[in-house]
């Protein structure tokens, strides 16, 4: 419901909606990213709404998920872009221990094949 509020509307309560909104995005990736009616366009959409508002919570986080879902469907080079700004705004905003945590939790399997570059 909250993709479809206008903007002034999500900008109310910005802080909580936000935050609750990456965090459902998140897990719902979490649980159903191999469900195939999970859409890369919900976290397009966070995104676009976080950047609109400067936001940046769950930002790492989200980023990996784009990621994933672009990897699985054979995407490799923007992937490995989106996976390289993951891994810096991570290490920025968290610490290498809890970054390194969140790539392993959300990238699983194709953590190797994103981060050969490295």
């Amino acid at each position: 419901h909250l993709f479809s509020v206008s903007h002034f509307a999500t900008n109310r309560n910005e802080q909580f909606e936000l935050r609750f909104l990456a965090k459902v995005v998140y897990n719902y990736f979490i649980f159903l990213k191999d469900d195939n009616d999970f859409n890369i366009i919900y976290i397009d959409k966070t995104l676009e709404l976080m950047k609109s508002l400067h936001s940046h919570c769950m930002l790492p986080e989200l980023l990996l998920c784009k990621a994933y879902l672009q990897t699985h469907v054979g995407n490799l080079t923007e992937a490995k872009q989106t996976y390289f700004l993951a891994h810096q705004l991570g290490l920025y905003l968290y610490t290498e221990k809890y970054q390194e945590h969140i790539e392993k939790t959300t990238l699983m399997e194709y953590l190797d094949t994103l981060t050969e570059v490295f």
